[in-house]
Formats: structure tokens, sequence, C-alpha cells
């Protein structure tokens, strides 16, 4: 793995997060292109094996931290949008609560409170 692994190929449909994260890791890049001689990176593994060991391992926890990092982001944005639509069937039931108290009984419920038996189905 190499940091440039770690760069999103593809930055369409990015979160705020996700675009944050690649700011970040666009300007180490910029640092690193501007403080090492060309080809350092080519002979790393060759001059240093134990640095180039270090600095994979580092990517690979870099790489990790990101995707947790994004991964509690999406469950964020999950639970605003779950919250939102909580507040909003609440604001629902406060103006018609009579239709949404039936429209919200779960199937079972509704069997249980069945008067009239179900008509068997016949085999075709």
């Amino acid at each position: 793995m190499t940091t440039t692994d770690i760069v999103t190929r593809d930055p369409r449909g990015q979160e705020p997060l996700a675009r944050l994260l690649q700011d970040e890791i666009n300007r180490l890049l910029d640092r690193l292109a501007g403080s090492l001689p060309d080809g350092t990176a080519a002979t790393l593994a060759l001059e240093d094996p134990a640095l180039a060991a270090r600095i994979d391992e580092e990517e690979a926890r870099l790489t990790g931290l990101r995707a947790a990092l994004l991964e509690g982001y999406r469950q964020w944005g999950d639970s605003l949008q779950a919250l939102e639509d909580l507040w909003a069937l609440r604001a629902l039931k406060a103006d018609r609560p009579d239709r949404l108290d039936r429209a919200e009984r779960p199937p079972e419920r509704w069997a249980a409170q069945r008067t009239e038996p179900r008509p068997e189905r016949r085999a075709a």
C-alpha cells in the first residue's frame, strides 16, 4: 500500500466529511512531494525496509481510521434523518391521531383484533 492508495479515486457524491479528509490527504501529499527528492518512494524499500514497513503500517492505519470516520458519519446522517422522520411523524399524529394510530398498528395486532375469521383459500 502507498499513500496514494489512501486517496479517493472517485470524488463524485462525496459527503462533506469525505471531502475534508480528502483535502487533508492532498495537503499531506503536497508537503511530502515538496520535501522529498524524486525517486525517494521507489528506493525506500531497498534503502530502509524497516522504515518502509512502518510507513506501510501507518498508511494502513490511516486508511482504517478514514473508513471508520466515514462509516460513523454515515450513521450520524442516518440517525439525523431518522430523528427528523420521527418528529415529522409526531407532527402528523398531532394533526390526525385517529388515522395514524390505525396505520401504525403492527400486523400481529391487526390479526388479534379481527372479529371475523379469514376465508380459507382454495388451492389452484
